[in-house]
């Protein structure tokens, strides 16, 4: 069970990755759409983004913000450096089950607005991002617990 608890353990690690670079993406491809619609939208684009910006925060943030997508890419980045240095410790497993769920969270609410703009392929993106996140935390929580369990096991026997 060891060795497949060691192999699995820098799984989180690479879903950390995808979900991160799949978020990257998704923010490139909507900045560039955003960019070529304000070329070709003029006057109208300024009521429209007013009622964009308003409908896009979430608890009064805006979740598109520079520094929040700055912010969410350090972070990942952060925990990736960590767990690669340390991926046994429960600790670290801790924050990016957290971290990893409140990143899927914000990409679940991406999927939904998209869904409604109609813009699939950051669609998708947002769904990869989503995944990715979703499954990072889930096996970064259930690692954690399986190495409460293993070291528990390993001081009951000596």
């Amino acid at each position: 069970m060891l060795a497949v608890s060691s192999r699995l353990s820098g799984l989180p690690i690479a879903l950390l990755v995808v979900g991160g670079v799949a978020f990257a993406l998704g923010v490139a491809l909507e900045r560039s759409n955003g960019e070529s619609t304000e070329a070709h939208a003029g006057d109208s684009l300024e009521n429209e983004s007013a009622e964009h910006s308003e409908s896009e925060t979430i608890l009064g943030i805006n979740p598109e913000s520079p520094i929040l997508i700055v912010a969410a890419l350090a972070i990942s980045v952060g925990l990736v450096v960590l767990a690669a240095a340390r991926s046994r410790s429960r600790p670290i497993l801790l924050l990016i089950a957290v971290a990893a769920i409140g990143f899927a969270l914000f990409d679940l609410l991406e999927v939904a607005h998209q869904a409604k703009t109609e813009r699939y392929g950051i669609l998708v993106l947002a769904l990869i991002a989503a995944g990715a996140h979703l499954a990072a935390g889930a096996l970064a929580f259930a690692l954690r617990q399986h190495f409460v369990g293993e070291r528990s096991t390993r001081e009951a026997t000596a």
